[in-house]
């Protein structure tokens, strides 16, 4: 278990509560360096993830251990994030989940019920890797709390690298949204958080689309957005807020900064120790 240096209330809880759990400490702030840390000394042959506000069903680890099972080709695996908040469970149905449309759009929908398929991306409360398949989380990604996108950076990276990525509603955890920390704030975003999302959603497609792509999806990206993150368009649209307008520019000018992102140099790079696990290393 990944923990902070100073959480020792969640040590406490967890060294009271079971079977032992070797702990691994993390000083660097974010998201990205804990999970790092945390694949850094994972063993196993698979390495599976979820947060500190889930509960995994009791068979989550043996249904994510037989889907790795029926395919040698599987990189990653994920599931359904039963989301309950406010004393309700959106119990909905989709056709399609975690898909990257050529232009650009993105479908999540993995809290949704659905049918075992082939995805572009998974979520991070639900989510599994072949060892071999995993490499190093971006710290590029800029965010001092969540680093949002971290997961669909990751799990895209695998599914472009030729590796099959698979939802199987099998794979299930209950989501009980808990307060994140390190300015973003869920309800209440202010605008470096929605920033941090623009450009980290941008650069994560980009990264890992081919030369001609890139410009379909940044263009999709800086004028028409997401409902969370509108572009230029969409903020042009009759009935936007006016602060969501006010935004616009600033969302488009951190999209465009994944550009720069891009070009600079990768901080971590991966290798195997004669132990068999991961060193990420500066």
């Amino acid at each position: 278990m990944v923990l902070r240096v100073d959480d020792e209330e969640s040590r406490a809880v967890v060294a009271g509560a079971g079977p032992p759990v070797r702990f691994v400490l993390v000083e660097r702030p974010g998201q990205v360096a804990a999970l790092n840390r945390g694949c850094e000394h994972a063993r196993g042959e698979f390495v599976a993830i979820t947060d500190d506000d889930t509960v995994p069903r009791p068979d989550w680890l043996r249904a994510i251990a037989a889907r790795f099972a029926t395919d040698a080709r599987i990189g990653a695996v994920g599931g359904r994030d039963v989301v309950h908040e406010g004393g309700r469970i959106d119990d909905g149905d989709a056709a399609a989940v975690g898909r990257v449309r050529w232009w650009g759009r993105r479908l999540g929908n993995h809290h949704l019920r659905s049918h075992l398929q082939d995805v572009d991306f998974l979520k991070g409360a639900n989510m599994a890797f072949r060892a071999c398949a995993l490499q190093p989380f971006d710290s590029k990604l800029r965010g001092k709390g969540a680093q949002v996108c971290n997961d669909l950076e990751a799990t895209w990276s695998v599914r472009r690298r030729g590796w099959r990525v698979v939802y199987d509603p099998g794979i299930v955890v209950d989501h009980y949204p808990a307060p994140r920390h390190g300015g973003d704030i869920r309800g209440q975003r202010p605008i470096q958080a929605e920033r941090d999302d623009a450009h980290n959603e941008a650069y994560a497609l980009l990264r890992h689309a081919a030369w001609w792509h890139r410009p379909i999806l940044l263009a999709y990206l800086v004028l028409v957005g997401t409902r969370a993150t509108p572009g230029l368009l969409l903020v042009a649209s009759p009935g936007m807020p006016g602060p969501q307008r006010r935004r616009a520019p600033a969302l488009a000018g951190a999209r465009l900064s994944a550009l720069r992102t891009l070009r600079s140099p990768r901080r971590l790079r991966c290798h195997r120790a004669a132990t068999g696990s991961r060193r990420f290393q500066d």
